[in-house]
């Protein structure tokens, strides 16, 4: 669909060292960025993942300072546990008690749809401006606070209730609390994190339905992940004879009351070169859920799986036929009292093509029961907002290449992925670009081609008038996207 699989602009992210910090961990405990876990027999580094897939590369951390906490509340590697499950500090000690930062992110994106004049194709240049605050007063307590501001160029300021081709809303400037958040320690034994924070949980790539917490899917393709933080109470114990580690999350974000707080648990152990999480979480109003994920190194593999499962779901799901001429609407029904499960499945192999220089390839796959095969319904779950992009069809695949620093350009990453709903048989590929121009300046081009047939990726939306609609007496059309192009530029304050 021309808007719905939006122009994804990508960056990758360098920021200041200090004598404590490395440029991964800055972004990691500023930005909430976390690398994928990686296998101990992986032959591309944490670096070159980080590179490709928008997360902040992990280092060891000094004896006593792992970054972990601060880069990820889930999702970790198996240095990183080992490291927790020693009874480590979890607040990084630093020699000054205030820190004050943030980015600016500037991008362009341009789209032109099947039958679409070149001159009149959309233009978008929204802008985006974090401010940090990340106050130390001793080695264990911490506070941070995170505000962002957001600007769109290409939304005239004489408009108002501007809305996209789907009668959308646009905003051209929005103000919001990223995060604000507490940690600190009682005891040295349970380590807490109160507030607004970031979270990721799940080991699949572009997939992640154990992050059951987070109100708003991830943007697999994104330079970072711009999901506000979530309001949580987060306990993590590290049990060190065991290399063990269990979370409790009291989940209060938009609870007005104590019957609307919710809870998770998670607990997290590495076995030889695996890596497993178990986790689950309720709350009033909203589905249960029980999801396991794993990651292992299998010779020169690297393996992800992740699994779901949730009971409870109140939303409606739609069967039927859609025939807008003849008046035939899908009709709702409830799964509330079924189990649904979702599950990824990712292989990869990484090899060195020279003395100094490797690639990667991969492969995903995800199964969503709660999805549909039939591509007709589409229109009628858009206008019902119940069209959720990457988690509409039932069966997805994903392959995947990528170059860290190839031959003399090692300031440049390179990028060719395509995904595909398997469903609808409609794919989009894309390359991406990325280059490291100077020590807090990078820049990212990307190149979006959709193509297969009439679906999520590729969709244009053909209504007939329908007299009886207001809305739609008129029709509607929406023609299919052909290609898609972006540039942005992030700069570290």
């Amino acid at each position: 669909m021309r808007r719905l699989i939006v122009c994804l602009s990508l960056l990758a992210a360098a920021t200041p060292v200090d004598a404590q910090e490395s440029d991964a961990e800055r972004d990691a405990a500023i930005f909430g960025e976390a690398a994928p876990a990686a296998s101990t027999d992986s032959v591309v580094g944490a670096e070159e993942e980080a590179a490709m897939f928008d997360a902040a590369a992990e280092t060891s951390p000094p004896p006593n300072q792992p970054d972990a906490e601060d880069a990820l509340f889930g999702e970790r590697s198996g240095a990183d546990l080992q490291a927790a499950s020693a009874l480590p500090d979890l607040v990084d000690a630093k020699d000054d008690r205030l820190e004050i930062g943030g980015l600016a992110y500037l991008r362009g994106s341009y789209a032109l749809s099947q039958g679409e004049d070149a001159e009149t194709a959309p233009l978008r240049t929204p802008a985006l401006f974090d401010l940090y605050a990340d106050a130390r007063p001793s080695e264990r307590v911490r506070i941070f606070t995170r505000g962002r501001f957001t600007y769109d160029f290409s939304i005239p300021s004489s408009a108002t209730n501007a809305t996209d081709s789907f009668g959308r809303p646009l905003e051209r400037e929005t103000v919001a609390l990223d995060q604000l958040w507490l940690k600190f320690d009682v005891a040295r034994t349970v380590y807490v994190t109160a507030g607004k924070q970031p979270l990721k949980w799940g080991s699949g790539r572009f997939w992640n339905p154990t992050d059951f917490l987070n109100p708003v899917l991830r943007d697999p393709l994104a330079a970072f992940d711009e999901r506000l933080g979530v309001t949580l109470v987060k306990l993590h114990v590290p049990f060190e004879s065991t290399g063990m580690n269990v979370y409790g999350v009291v989940d209060v974000d938009g609870a007005d009351s104590p019957e609307e707080v919710g809870g998770a648990l998670r607990a997290e152990a590495v076995v030889g070169t695996a890596e497993l999480a178990l986790s689950g979480g309720a709350r009033k109003g909203r589905p249960r859920y029980l999801g396991a994920d794993l990651s292992a190194g299998i010779w020169d593999f690297d393996v992800r799986l992740e699994a779901a499962f949730r009971r409870g779901d109140t939303a409606s799901y739609y069967e039927g036929e859609l025939d807008l001429r003849r008046m035939r609407l899908p009709s709702a029904v409830s799964r509330k009292d079924e189990w649904i499960p979702q599950a990824v499945a990712g292989l990869e192999y990484s090899f060195n093509y020279s003395d100094e220089d490797s690639a990667s390839l991969g492969i995903e796959y995800f199964y969503n029961e709660s999805g549909y095969e039939d591509a007709s319904l589409y229109p009628w779950l858009l206008f019902q907002g119940a069209y959720r992009p990457l988690y509409t069809g039932k069966h997805y695949g994903a392959v995947y290449g990528f170059l860290a620093g190839p031959g003399s350009w090692n300031d440049t990453t390179i990028i060719v992925s395509t995904l595909g709903n398997l469903n609808d048989r409609s794919y989009l590929s894309r390359l991406d670009w990325r280059v490291q121009l100077m020590s807090y300046l990078n820049l990212d081009l990307y190149l979006n081609y959709h193509y297969g047939r009439n679906g999520e990726f590729n969709f244009g939306l053909d209504v007939p008038p329908v007299p009886l609609v207001p809305q739609l007496a008129n029709g509607f059309s929406s023609p299919q996207p052909r290609v898609d192009a972006g540039v942005g530029v992030r700069m570290n304050l």
